[in-house]
């Protein structure tokens, strides 16, 4: 699995706000979610990282 984070806008020039920044998520090459759902701050990626994480360790140990 390769996850990818690419900075989309940071707008941190424009506002006050320390974790203002835009990312775009890509997993395996494509966007994740799909379409504009990939768009997100870097706390929600990484929450799905996390989980990405934790479902591909739950199947790598449930394999025969």
């Amino acid at each position: 699995m390769k996850i990818t984070l690419e900075l989309w806008s940071d707008q941190t020039c424009i506002t006050e706000e320390t974790n203002s920044s835009l990312w775009v998520m890509s997993l395996n090459g494509k966007d994740f979610p799909p379409n504009k759902d990939a768009l997100m701050t870097l706390e929600t990626a990484h929450k799905i990282v996390n989980k990405l994480l934790e479902i591909e360790e739950i199947a790598y140990n449930d394999e025969p």
